[in-house]
């Protein structure tokens, strides 16, 4: 009966947990690396002219590509 209700239960739990690290790491560690990259491209006039929602997505993603591009030159 305990483990009808406790396995679901941890699977569910270990899923949020997993959520929240991606996040965390997507949009802390990412977004700081490719807003940094970002600024210095654009001589730090980045937000001055795109028009985004400000919601970190842009520099998070750009951030996420440029640890790609690092890791295959390590790798290569």
């Amino acid at each position: 009966m305990l483990d009808e209700i406790a396995v679901p239960f941890f699977r569910l739990f270990g899923k949020f947990i997993a959520y929240l690290l991606v996040e965390l790491f997507f949009h802390l560690f990412c977004y700081f690396i490719g807003r940094t990259f970002l600024r210095v491209v654009t001589l730090g006039q980045y937000r001055k002219w795109i028009k985004t929602r400000g919601d970190g997505d842009l520099e998070a993603f750009v951030g996420l590509m440029l640890l790609f591009a690092l890791v295959i030159y390590l790798v290569v």
